[in-house]
């Protein structure tokens, strides 16, 4: 029996002579060459709105800021776009865009020109959008402080009222911090570990103290914090059958100062702080969890893992409107006027509903 010559069985054929590295990319003859083709490829670093709007929140001068983000391709990451009029919303008519190298998860204006953006590696920013030193005339980006303490996505974060120097964040930790960005920088100045024994959903800051918050979680209980208390904690409903996935704490205009949790079953509750455990009331919203409420004078914006947007003026009642023209999900909504308000979604599209003043 003869013996096989491997040398030669396993040589290159004098047939295989793939192209040039450049010329890779429209060859279909070598797909084994296919990565070789792709680390060759220079990366398109041209900012453009991604497909999934996230976020928004305009300041008091009208400025907004938009959170886009990718989560499609092998490297998820982010963009930040400021405008100065959503009017006049397109690419070309950004104020300031800013890259960010993972998911941005929220944005928050904590002052004029200064806003919080949280992303999902656990990290929380400070950006300036001016600088007197540099350019006080034209928009100035840049970073104030940050810090990444979280182990895991920041799911919410709100600023602590009426101060508006500090923020909390909550986490897929089930870790909640307390910051401070008055003093020029970001500090944590307070840290609650195993604050839930689940992933934080929702937090949302008192309206009248800048040292209470309410938080909910996936353990299906819902607690009020005092960071300066020895014991923070409190609990507000400890008792639920499902999961809390957003919390709201409206002011004494806004259904009496109560505070409004929606859900994975698509329900939203009421519950007066004065008297935890027990639901003032309780509404059938969305056959999919609650993504966020929103309030506004006597109206109520709820949005879920759906494409409809429904505005109810009192719980009880059926919604005054509901507008379903999305073609993804609804992510945030961002109320400009006590009948107007503004929507993004993951669509790549941000949308203004506009309702009759007589309701």
């Amino acid at each position: 029996m003869d013996r096989a010559d491997y040398v030669q069985l396993y040589s290159v054929p004098a047939t295989y002579q793939p192209p040039e590295d450049k010329d890779l990319r429209d060859d279909t003859r070598y797909p084994n060459l296919n990565s070789r083709d792709y680390r060759k490829r220079r990366p398109d670093r041209t900012l453009k709105h991604n497909q999934f709007f996230e976020t928004l929140d305009v300041n008091e001068e009208g400025l907004a800021v938009l959170a886009t983000n990718d989560i499609r391709g092998r490297i998820w990451n982010g963009n930040i776009w400021g405008y100065e009029n959503l009017a006049d919303f397109s690419e070309k008519s950004a104020s300031f865009k800013l890259y960010c190298d993972s998911p941005v998860t929220k944005l928050k204006f904590l002052q004029e020109k200064i806003f919080l953006a949280s992303q999902s590696n656990g990290a929380l920013k400070v950006w300036s959008t001016r600088s007197e030193a540099r350019d006080a005339n034209n928009y100035c980006l840049f970073m104030v402080g940050g810090a990444t303490e979280h182990l895991g996505l920041i799911l919410d974060m709100d600023i602590l009222f009426p101060a508006k120097t500090k923020a909390a964040t909550g986490s897929t930790d089930c870790c909640l911090k307390v910051w401070d960005a008055g003093a020029a920088d970001l500090q944590c100045i307070s840290t609650m570990r195993f604050a839930h024994s689940d992933d934080i959903t929702g937090v949302s800051s008192c309206p009248s103290m800048d040292e209470i918050f309410a938080t909910c979680s996936r353990d299906k209980s819902a607690l009020i914090w005092d960071y300066r208390l020895p014991r923070p904690a409190k609990a507000l409903y400890n008792k639920h059958k499902f999961a809390f996935s957003t919390i709201s704490w409206c002011n004494e205009n806004e259904h009496d100062g109560h505070v409004l949790l929606g859900d994975d079953t698509g329900s939203i509750y009421e519950i007066d702080p004065k008297v935890p455990d027990k639901f003032v009331t309780q509404l059938k919203v969305f056959n999919r969890p609650i993504r966020k409420i929103s309030c506004r004078s006597s109206k109520t914006a709820v949005i879920g893992n759906t494409n409809a947007v429904l505005v109810y003026k009192n719980l009880e009642d059926s919604p005054i409107y509901n507008n379903e023209e999305a073609h993804n999900f609804v992510r945030d909504v961002y109320w400009d006027s006590d009948n107007s308000f503004y929507t993004v979604a993951w669509d790549k599209k941000l949308r203004h509903h506009c309702m009759d003043s007589s309701n």
